[in-house]
Formats: C-alpha cells, structure tokens, sequence
C-alpha cells in the first residue's frame, strides 16, 4: 500500500542552486538573513521555509497571508504540492507588503523576530510551521521557474512476499506501479 499515512509521502521543494529545502529554525530567522546594502525602504523579500501537514499550497499561503492580515495573492511560491503528504517548500511576501504594526524593533533581525512572531500566533495549526526567514532580492513566482524540482520519499507498506534485497524491492515496487 502506498499513502496511507501523510507521512508516506514527503515531497521536498528543491532550489535552483540544488539544495532540498529543509525547515531548520522554526519560527525564526536564518542567520545569515539579508544580501548586501538591503534598503528596507526600496522593497526586497521575505523568503520563508514552510513545513505542512495535510495542507495544498493554496492552503497554507491563505493560513500566511491571513496571520499577515495581507491578501493571499501576495504570497509567492514556485510550485505547488499535495494536500495528503508532507511537504517542504519555500515562500515570499514582499516586505512592502507586510503591515508595520509586524515590524517591530530597530534592527532587521528584530523586525524579522517580529514577523516569524505573527505568523507563530496566525498559524493556529500545528500542521504549517514556518522558518528560516531571510531577506532575498526575488519573488518565487509559479510561472518564472523559480525551483530546481522535487526531491520524493516515499513510504510503501504492507507489501506479499517482502523482496529479500533492495534491488528486489525496487523490482517488485516498479511491477506494481506499472
């Protein structure tokens, strides 16, 4: 059997540079979070590393935009993935965008300590965790491949007559697929 669980089936945005997302710091900022001479006034992006359970892109964009009090159209994303799976990807929303009343401190690693705080209080849910927050000078956007794929695992359970080998395994999933 194959997706019985939404844990067997975990799908990994993977960037333009290679890398499979991963959420490391939830609710919190990256620590190298801002590109050179970043000028808060002349725009740039909120790049986040989202984790979902159970939820489509769609979903979890409307849950950000919402704790964000902003339109969900102002949540970017470059590909979209399965509600019945667990997923990893990335998103942005334009600094601009945000509401100052979640931009609070001095400093840029305070007003992003602020925003990963609004959307800890807005994701009401357990099932979308934020991350990882970083300034980047683009949008993800649907249409302008801003991703380098996916990276998949897949959980396959309860199989007759279980191969004895992982090249057996592979042999006797593909039969049963095709």
């Amino acid at each position: 059997c194959m997706k019985v669980l939404r844990e067997d089936f975990k799908v990994s945005e993977i960037s333009l540079s290679g890398e499979v997302a991963k959420l490391r710091n939830p609710f919190s900022p990256k620590i190298n979070f801002c590109p050179p001479r970043w000028d808060p006034d002349r725009g740039g992006y909120v790049l986040m590393t989202v984790s979902k359970r159970g939820y489509s892109t769609y979903d979890a964009a409307n849950q950000i935009a919402n704790s964000l009090g902003i339109d969900a159209k102002a949540v970017g994303y470059s590909g979209l993935k399965d509600a019945y799976a667990t997923t990893v990807q990335q998103m942005t929303v334009a600094w601009s965008r945000i509401p100052p009343r979640f931009k609070l401190g001095s400093t840029l690693h305070q007003r992003l300590t602020s925003v990963c705080q609004a959307l800890r209080h807005g994701l009401t849910t357990g099932s979308i965790r934020i991350g990882d927050l970083e300034i980047v000078d683009r949008p993800l956007n649907l249409r302008a491949s801003s991703s380098g794929g996916n990276a998949f695992e897949l959980t396959v359970r309860d199989l007759p007559n279980p191969p004895t080998s992982d090249e057996d395994s592979l042999k006797h999933l593909c039969r049963r697929v095709n």
